[in-house]
């Protein structure tokens, strides 16, 4: 496998430092050994290069197309200029670059990367291939600016510093940088900067391209963590400082505590950080526990300082507690992707993609409970979402979804929504129609009579409705499992696969009948346990343990943001006591159900 990259970057129409971001591109590429095709001369002479760098791949090839410079909409088409008058002959239309590129057969991953005006409007088509992706710098009739401070365009600037000086956010358990969780981290600097900085304006960068699938940029060494340089950049660059040591510290935790035991804190950005940092510093000493957070999204001076005195917390002193206990704490920073639009359709769109390997040759057959965890709650007024509605629905590998209603929009009255659902294998159950346990059954009756003799695998999406959890135990699998066949038994005691958010005590008790009444004795399952911790820790700690004997895979606790000294410490002694794995948490269904897909890929598994 090679990687190769097509580079160009032009200065017109008053732009400063397009062709500084072309060599920063390139200085950039080259260091993890991308064969370089740069050219900045006439129409004719870019075509030609373009040409040759595609006859020189390879089938498994990486391949990054760049332009930096100034582009023009004229007609339906984006053209790039190579000088101040969009003569024919000196501007070079995009859109035919992309499809030449997309029709190619060499090229196992295809990146386009447009850092220029308008770049929103490049040509995206749905029947592209799904291993090729356009990043824009800015939308359709968007602005895409320099900035004097960067002497770059923010695309570049940040794609390519964070590259050279990447940080555990964006990087998988290979090593690996990939496309969608680094543009998610690159949107999410740019929402900050804008929120922050009166004076500075930057476009949202866009990503086209297939929902499910993901590509790798770069793959970088494990020794970044500890620089050479690492005193003189503490010195030089207080957040690169932070993020280098961070870094040093989960991934020399990760090296040194390789037993099962390790539970994990996550905090949520943005929303009660200052307090939930004092309290936790008021309420944990470092005899218990190694804090190390992330210092986004802080804006109150105290807050800054507290964060760096934490992350100077020792490895030695995490060391010591961790030998005297069976668990390790590591109170870890969110990966803040749940904060850009959409984030909860690329982790859907990954948690669809497993349990397509898990069913195999099985249907799928989808519950979903509360669909606006899948949409934007602005879904009127929000295309991407019924984009990715549409796509969800119509591809008939993705399966039959049931919307089991919305807590908080009615979105039957939505004529879009509605237009997708009359067209898509898809039935809307609002909770406000009569029977809705009923409905359900016969939509899945119904779908295994007119689809299939084969029984589905059901994969139920929930908050933990307990209503919806009965209706698990009481009428679907019991009706199924009695009136099928031993091989339809077998399929549905395999293959069962329930994933649940803000699941309550009672939904403990009624998922602890169900695993006593199919004698299930491997499942596929996620918990999160939220407010009810509090009330009825015992009780809920007792559910788990019972289910745990039937070896549940992943296990997760979701404790909510009011966290307590004694809360803490009560799960660190009955985890020790039970000698058991949790990973607890603080987070929104986007960022858990991303985390708990990474986790998967991961190959980690909490086991007793």
């Amino acid at each position: 496998m090679a990687k190769k990259a097509f580079i160009v970057g032009v200065n017109t129409y008053g732009l400063q430092y397009a062709e500084k971001d072309a060599s920063r591109m390139e200085e950039c590429l080259k260091k993890y050994q991308y064969e370089i095709f740069k050219t900045n001369g006439n129409k004719k002479d870019i075509i030609s290069c373009f040409d040759s760098m595609l006859d020189s791949c390879n089938q498994t090839d990486i391949v990054i197309v760049y332009f930096s410079g100034h582009a023009i909409i004229e007609g339906n088409a984006l053209y790039f200029l190579l000088e101040e008058t969009p003569m024919n002959s000196s501007k070079i239309n995009i859109d035919h670059l992309i499809l030449k590129f997309n029709k190619s057969n060499r090229a196992s991953s295809k990146l386009v990367i447009l850092d220029c005006c308008n770049s929103g409007s490049a040509r995206w088509d749905s029947h592209f291939a799904d291993n090729i992706f356009i990043l824009t710098s800015s939308g359709r009739f968007e602005r895409s600016r320099e900035f004097d401070n960067f002497k770059a365009g923010f695309l570049t600037y940040y794609f390519c510093n964070n590259i050279l000086n990447p940080c555990h956010e964006f990087i998988d358990k290979d090593y690996k940088i990939r496309l969608k969780r680094f543009y998610n981290w690159i949107k999410i600097q740019a929402q900050m900067i804008n929120s922050s900085e009166d004076d500075i304006d930057v476009s949202i960068p866009h990503l086209f391209g297939d929902h499910i699938k993901d590509i790798e940029i770069v793959k970088v060494s494990s020794s970044y963590f500890f620089p050479s340089d690492f005193d003189e950049l503490i010195e030089k660059e207080k957040n690169l400082s932070f993020h280098v040591k961070r870094n040093a510290l989960i991934n020399e935790i990760r090296k040194q505590f390789k037993r099962e035991n390790f539970i994990i804190l996550k905090g949520q950005p943005l929303v009660g950080k200052s307090r939930l940092l004092e309290n936790l510093s008021e309420n944990l000493s470092c005899d218990y526990v190694t804090l190390e957070i992330s210092s986004h999204g802080c804006r109150v001076e105290k807050s800054d300082t507290f964060i760096y005195d934490l992350a100077e917390k020792t490895i030695i002193e995490f060391k010591r507690w961790a030998e005297q206990n069976s668990i390790d704490f590591l109170l870890d920073s969110p990966t803040w992707d749940h904060y850009s639009r959409g984030n909860a359709q690329i982790a859907f769109s990954q948690l669809l993609r497993l349990l397509k390997k898990k069913a195999g040759k099985l249907p799928l057959l989808f519950i979903i409970d509360e669909i606006e965890h899948l949409l934007d709650r602005t879904v009127e007024t929000d295309k991407q979402s019924f984009v990715f509605l549409d796509w969800l629905v119509r591809n008939p590998k993705n399966g039959f979804f049931i919307f089991a209603g919305s807590q908080y929009i009615d979105f039957s009255h939505n004529e879009q929504f509605g237009n997708i659902i009359a067209k898509g294998r898809v039935l809307h159950v609002p909770y406000y129609e009569k029977g809705i346990v009923q409905n359900i059954y016969a939509a899945v009756q119904k779908y295994i009579d007119d689809e299939t003799d084969i029984i589905p695998k059901f994969c139920v999406y929930t908050n933990g409705h307990p209503r919806i959890i009965r209706y698990l135990v009481d009428e679907l699998l019991k009706r199924f499992k009695y009136n099928l066949t031993e091989q339809h038994k077998k399929i549905i005691e395999n293959d069962f696969d329930l994933i649940i958010e803000s699941v309550t005590a009672k939904s403990c008790e009624i998922l602890w009948m169900l695993w006593k009444r199919l004698s299930i004795e491997e499942k596929f399952i996620t918990w999160l346990i939220s407010r009810e911790l509090y009330t009825d820790f015992k009780y809920n700690c007792d559910k788990i343990i019972e289910l745990s004997k039937h070896h549940i895979e992943n296990t997760a606790i979701d404790i909510d943001k009011g966290i307590k000294k004694l809360i803490l410490r009560e799960w660190a002694e009955w985890c020790d006591d039970n000698k058991m794995t949790f990973r607890f948490k603080l987070g929104i269904f986007p960022h858990w159900i991303q985390y708990y897909s990474i986790t998967l890929e991961n190959d980690l598994k909490w086991k007793k």
